[in-house]
């Protein structure tokens, strides 16, 4: 190890400048970049809306485990935290990305203590914060609301916290009421994770083997303390467990139910075939082989990217440092290392099942940083003179300085707009709201995905009228919405397993005027079965009342 070496003045001033600039870059119009709303964000930014407002979610599910969402599922996490900033700053763009952002950075100061706990060297360890802090993935994550855009400051957090217990107990270090605290908060932290990313429950119990399996002497010694833990964090798990119980395992109502104080929804669609490949042939690892050494480059779809990758330099150093771990692991040296080996190692699980994208493996890019610097300390320890030792160091960074600037100026110019993000549908329903008779229904465009969301969330429908007049059926797979008081719907073409609502159509034949929100390209007149409109605009005075390079708003008067 090398030896602990303080910074000079200027190293600390300069350090503290990145820093500000970093935290500036992370919250720089932040409601604003990426532009327009993602159908997740609508989604996440409603149900913790009608959390806030009503104790339910958008289907009146009462304080769910598991959002039953858009028929398949969400993870619950980020809305629930999501309500604080809600309920100061009310459903807006801004403020549903704040916790992205308020995380986002509260990863900076957890793995500056995370580092100080593997590195002896103090360079190191501002590196790591760095690092964290410019990282293209981790900055992009931390600016939109994903469910599981949080989960890098959980898996820091447990790894932190795990690792200071165990570095506390083979010292045979006095456990004060401080690191008492530490130790029973372990466990439960993984519960959190789970609640983050559902898929973490394919790494979730790899890694608490592998802590058992290792350090189930210290784990004896404080029998009791660990018991705390371990029954803490069956205790925050316990809702969805029941949850898997009802939807995966016994696939029926559960006799409890009726006693919780909260509700388990029942899926629609079952996420299951997402792992129907299940590691059965070579094709999807090799697959997947490609897409991490590509820098985890996602070729089909870019949902949370720009042009960016993951830099091959940064992954070879990775690839180092996770090879030095498993040598520290067998040789059962350097204790510091072996709870992020562990998490490493059980990350790579879900590669052997699965096919990944950039949103299964957040959970090892979570520590890729870390990893890829002890991947340079291992190089500049065993392999360089002494004399370019510093000289690798800051090559290191430089090459990530010149990637990470070449894709701030991407981030900030170049890629603003993203084609999973919408944009100007606030104008849009605005000005149909303000522009409609008070008896006057809104018939909304069915060229978006997951229309009605965006309606409800720009609108801030109020929940308990949207639980009251909602007209939907439960039966398609992702929930296909009819109606609600204000609202006829028209279907969902843009989704995947689309459906056209015939029975809206009679609707709205049926009222007088009616204002439609349309995209550019959308006619009423094209709906048809059988070759016949479902509406004959000839019975109709349309007159355009909005219009942007995306949307129209269009005022129908039968004559």
């Amino acid at each position: 190890m090398m030896s602990s070496i303080k910074p000079t003045n200027s190293i600390k001033i300069a350090f503290f400048f990145l820093l500000a600039i970093g935290v500036f870059l992370r919250i720089f119009k932040l409601g604003l970049i990426p532009v327009g709303l993602n159908a997740d964000e609508a989604s996440i930014g409603y149900e913790a809306y009608s959390i806030l407002k009503t104790g339910a979610d958008r289907w009146g599910i009462q304080l769910p485990p598991y959002f039953l969402s858009f028929g398949s599922g969400q993870n619950t996490l980020y809305a629930y935290l999501s309500v604080p900033f809600l309920y100061f700053f009310d459903l807006n763009q801004h403020s549903i990305r704040l916790l992205s952002a308020f995380l986002g950075l509260g990863t900076i100061p957890l793995v500056y203590l995370f580092a100080k706990l593997l590195f002896k060297n103090y360079y190191f360890v501002l590196a790591a914060t760095l690092l964290y802090l410019f990282d293209p993935y981790l900055f992009m994550i931390s600016r939109w609301a994903l469910e599981y855009n949080i989960l890098p400051f959980f898996v820091i957090f447990s790894l932190y916290l795990f690792t200071k217990t165990f570095l506390t107990i083979s010292s045979e270090e006095k456990l004060n009421f401080s690191k008492k605290l530490i130790l029973i908060f372990s466990f439960p932290s993984l519960a959190l994770i789970i609640y983050t990313y559902a898929s973490a429950l394919f790494i979730i119990p790899a890694f608490m083997g592998l802590i058992f399996i290792y350090f189930w002497q210290d784990i004896k010694r404080h029998k009791l303390l660990f018991s705390a833990s371990i029954a803490l964090f069956f205790f925050i798990l316990c809702p969805f467990i029941l949850f898997i119980l009802k939807n995966h395992v016994l696939k029926t109502e559960l006799a409890i139910e009726q006693y919780l104080p909260f509700e388990i929804p029942k899926m629609l669609s079952n996420r299951e075939e997402v792992y129907k490949g299940f590691g059965k042939n070579l094709a999807l690892i090799k697959k997947n082989f490609i897409f991490v050494f590509s820098g985890f480059k996602e070729f089909d779809r870019a949902i949370n990217t720009t042009k960016f990758f993951t830099p091959h330099f940064f992954l070879v150093f990775s690839l180092l440092g996770l090879i030095y771990l498993a040598q520290q692991a067998y040789n059962q040296l350097n204790n510091q290392f072996k709870v992020l080996y562990f998490w490493s190692l059980s990350c790579l699980i879900p590669f052997l099942l699965f096919e990944m994208n950039l949103n299964r493996s957040v959970h090892l890019q979570a520590v890729v940083p870390i990893l890829s610097l002890i991947g340079v300390f291992i190089f500049m320890e065993n392999i360089l003179d002494t004399r370019f030792k510093k000289q690798l160091l800051c090559a290191f960074i430089g090459l990530f300085c010149i990637q990470s600037v070449i894709f701030y100026g991407e981030y900030f110019y170049r890629f603003r707009n993203y084609d999973q993000f919408v944009t100007n549908f606030d104008g849009a329903i605005k000005v149909a709201n303000q522009s409609k008779k008070p008896s006057e229904k809104i018939v909304i465009t069915s060229q978006l995905v997951f229309n009605y969301l965006f309606v409800g969330f720009y609108e801030k429908y109020p929940p308990a009228l949207l639980h009251k007049t909602l007209k939907a059926d439960f039966s398609h797979p992702n929930v296909a919405v009819h109606s609600f008081e204000g609202y006829y719907i028209l279907g969902d073409y843009a989704n995947e397993g689309y459906y056209l609502n015939a029975e809206v159509f009679d609707r709205i034949k049926k009222e007088k005027s009616f204002l439609a929100l349309l995209a550019q390209n959308e006619k009423i007149e094209d709906y048809k079965i059988n070759d016949k409109s479902l509406i004959d605009t000839s019975l109709y005075s349309q007159k355009n009342i909005y219009k942007s390079t995306e949307w129209k708003v269009v005022a129908f008067n039968k004559k």
